[in-house]
């Protein structure tokens, strides 16, 4: 239903005429919001937006609004908030649905998403037929890699435009949670808004708690949701609330993390603001800090999958099995237990370079000892890990992890253990180590 006698793309035209806008002159977006609120204050700024995008021959995302050739051809967009009147003698052709436009930083495809061209697929095609086929296909094969598409089309596409399509809108969704789509198309329609007016809400909102509050109070947008959104359209302002990147800042004991996976949008922000200062901390950007949270959790449990594995050729001492269950015999190679083939190659690579990457500890034992059992890694990066919780019967204080894939020999004499792993060992017993290594034991343990 209307809210004037004419729709919003009319009461532009109408504008313009009134405010006797000339060739080349600048209208900003304050202009044209002062102008709306004087003549027709119904008509919300979030649609003065979308109308203004819909309106603007360079906006590629107008091809999301269904523009008509010459009626919706009125404004060039110079910025995100200035304007000035379409040239048809000077300015490129309007961007219209059936455009051929390449998208991304990377020049992959060759249609902008959601104008998709059809396909020519009959065994005679002309010239223009055979490119407009391959570049669709082209387009397609992009979209493979979802994530890349999000942060260098669609987060960029967002920047310039204050809003997002309804194909970008659920591309998101689908990244972060495919079956909460169905839930927030319901959400949207019970809050009798659109996607882009949504959106265009968000980005006009002035802080991080208000952008934040925007997309909750929609039905089936979460704090999860809502932070993937926000990381999309602000990749350095925000991270997105995922299990497993909550699970490993957890483990990392990263500092001020709120006491809780966050359930508030209070308790989000505290945990974005504690990331931002680890990231910080370590060189990083927000968005690598994320994937790095996300790929350690990830990895952890592809490990553990690896150590449960008992190969016929080369059995395995269960993972977090008794010490005083028989070393494992490889012929050539190690009699002893993993957890002295780690403590060793640890004090080894210890007193060569003082700190070390898990694979290098992982490298050594192999080397050292000719033991490429899975459950290598499990003791590396987990059993023997004393600021690690405990996560197994049997564990060791014999490293120190530093911070994201680094680690150091434990000291028991500055180093305070995880609270479930205050009574471990920090050196394997003596008899357990051959006597041509017992000099890497501490001095009351060689004799």
């Amino acid at each position: 239903m209307m809210l004037y006698d004419e729709p919003v793309w009319k009461l532009m035209h109408e504008m313009v005429a009134d405010l006797e806008l000339r060739n080349g002159e600048v209208l900003s977006k304050a202009q044209v919001i002062a102008w709306f609120a004087d003549h027709y204050p119904k008509v919300k700024g979030s649609t003065i937006d979308v109308h203004l995008t819909r309106l603007s021959t360079n906006a590629s995302s107008r091809v999301h609004y269904n523009a008509k050739p010459g009626r919706d051809d009125l404004l060039f967009k110079i910025d995100p908030h200035h304007f000035r009147l379409y040239s048809p003698d000077s300015d490129p052709s309007p961007i219209y649905a059936a455009s051929t436009r390449v998208f991304g930083p990377r020049g992959l495809g060759s249609n902008r998403i959601g104008s998709r061209a059809p396909l020519h697929l009959s065994t005679t095609r002309s010239q223009s037929q055979l490119s407009g086929r391959d570049a669709e296909w082209k387009r397609l094969a992009a979209l493979y890699d979802l994530e890349r598409y999000l942060f260098e089309v669609v987060s960029p596409g967002f920047q310039r435009d204050g809003t997002l399509s309804s194909y970008d809108f659920f591309a998101i969704i689908i990244w972060k949670s495919n079956r909460s789509k169905t839930k927030i198309k319901r959400g949207l329609a019970a809050a009798r808004t659109s996607v882009a007016e949504l959106m265009s809400e968000v980005s006009e909102a002035p802080t991080a708690p208000a952008k934040l509050d925007t997309l909750v109070r929609i039905s089936g947008i979460g704090l999860a949701i809502a932070s993937a959104i926000l990381t999309v359209c602000y990749p350095e302002e925000f991270t997105v609330l995922d299990y497993r990147a909550w699970d490993t800042a957890k483990k990392e004991r990263v500092d001020s993390l709120p006491g809780r996976k966050p359930q508030t949008p209070t308790e989000y922000l505290q945990y974005r603001r504690a990331c931002q200062l680890f990231a910080a901390e370590l060189g990083v950007s927000l968005r690598s800090l994320d994937r790095a949270l996300w790929a350690r959790s990830w990895e952890s449990d592809l490990e553990r999958l690896i150590s449960e594995m008992q190969p016929a050729s080369e059995p395995e001492v269960p993972v977090g099995a008794d010490e005083e269950v028989g070393p494992a015999t490889r012929g050539g190679g190690s009699h002893m237990t993993i957890h002295v083939e780690v403590y060793l190659a640890s004090r080894m690579l210890g007193r060569q370079h003082g700190d070390f990457a898990r694979s290098e500890l992982i490298e050594r034992v192999r080397r050292e000892f000719g033991d490429n059992r899975p459950g290598v890694s499990t003791y590396a990066t987990a059993h023997a890990v004393a600021n690690a919780p405990k996560n197994t019967t049997v564990v060791y204080n014999y490293l120190w992890r530093l911070d994201l894939g680094r680690y150091r020999c434990f000291d028991p004499a500055r180093d305070r253990p995880h609270p479930t792993r205050i009574d471990a060992r920090h050196q394997p017993r003596r008899v357990d180590v051959p006597h041509m290594y017992r000099n890497y034991l501490a001095d009351e343990d060689r004799l």
